[in-house]
């Protein structure tokens, strides 16, 4: 896969609880805030790991920018699963 497919793609899961919103619900009140503030954050995340991925493919050997994308990409997941504020 081409380095600007796996940049677009970290921008694209950046992008994730965005994504998620019509399909799993949000619970309300207070916890609401938390998907507030969640989005823009996800959002600069999956923007920095496609910079930091960018810099790192132009300097790294071709196995280790394999796992470092692999590792970028399952953070942002497991962290917009981990902070999505289900409803009960």
């Amino acid at each position: 896969m081409k380095d600007s497919y796996r940049i677009a793609i970290l921008v694209f899961f950046g992008f994730l609880t965005l994504m998620m919103r019509p399909f799993v619900p949000v619970g309300g009140g207070g916890i609401s805030l938390i998907f507030v503030v969640s989005i823009p954050f996800f959002i600069i995340l999956g923007y920095i790991f496609a910079v930091l991925y960018y810099f790192i493919s132009k300097k790294m050997m071709t196995k280790y920018k394999h796992i470092v994308f692999w590792l970028m990409l399952l953070t942002l997941v497991a962290l917009s699963l981990l902070f999505y504020p289900y409803a009960n």
